[in-house]
This record gives C-alpha cells, sequence and structure tokens, in this order.
C-alpha cells in the first residue's frame, strides 16, 4: 500500500494508525475555544477507538482510490499532535488540479507549522503524487 509521508524540520506528516490515538485525542482536546470563525473545535467524547479505527479505514480507501489523502501533523520532537491536512486530488489527465487544505490545534499557534506544512504539500503533491 502506497502511504503519503513528509518530514520537515519540525514536523512529521503522516497518516495516523491506532498507536496514535492517544496524541489524537490529547491534540483535539487540549485546544483552547475557539480563536475566530475559522478555529473549528471537536468535541472529542464520541470519538471512541472503534470510531478512531473506522476514520483510519475510511482514510486509507480514500488514499487508494486517489480521491483523498488525509495526513496528520506530528511535532517531531515530542511527537505531539499538532494538526492536520490533506490534498484532494480533482483533476488527473493532461492538466492536473489538487486543492491542499491544514488546520493546526490553536495551542500550536505561532510557531511556523502552517508555513512547514504547505511547504511540504507542496513538495509531496509534485514528488509523490505526480501532479
Amino acid at each position: 500500500m502506497f502511504t503519503l509521508t513528509a518530514d520537515t524540520w519540525h514536523l512529521v506528516l503522516r497518516p495516523v494508525c491506532m498507536e496514535d490515538y492517544e496524541a489524537f485525542i490529547t491534540g483535539f482536546g487540549g485546544c483552547k475555544p475557539a480563536q475566530n470563525r475559522f478555529d473549528e473545535q471537536f468535541d472529542t467524547e464520541g470519538m471512541t477507538r472503534e470510531w478512531f479505527k473506522a476514520l483510519i479505514e475510511r482514510r486509507e480507501r480514500e488514499a487508494e482510490t486517489d480521491y483523498a489523502y488525509k495526513l496528520h501533523i506530528f511535532e517531531k520532537e515530542r511527537g505531539c499532535s499538532v494538526g492536520y491536512c490533506n490534498i484532494y486530488p480533482h483533476y488527473r489527465e493532461d492538466f492536473q488540479y489538487a486543492h491542499i487544505g491544514y488546520a493546526i490545534h490553536n495551542t500550536q499557534w505561532g510557531r511556523g507549522y502552517a508555513t512547514e506544512c504547505v511547504s511540504a504539500l507542496t513538495r509531496l503533491g509534485f514528488e509523490q503524487l505526480h501532479l
């Protein structure tokens, strides 16, 4: 199975696995209240291990069909969850088009993680996904 991953100076972007459950929940659950209208908030109460396993399986299917590549962002040094990102290929013929997105947990803002993430997503799109 093809796995999309990237390392930056401070981050690792990769699909989540079951061993990431605690870091995933801690990252989402540790966020401050929304800081602006774009700051997503998540209720972690329903994020059980079974839910997480289904999330992983859904993301694997999406990647296998080239529908979407949804990665989690981990801080390299501490291994903590700092957010998530994605690449959605939209058109794969002569002209190639994709959408990238990211969200950094509001407790991690101001550290340059978004800049590193976007740079890594751009490289992944060109080098590993051949967009």
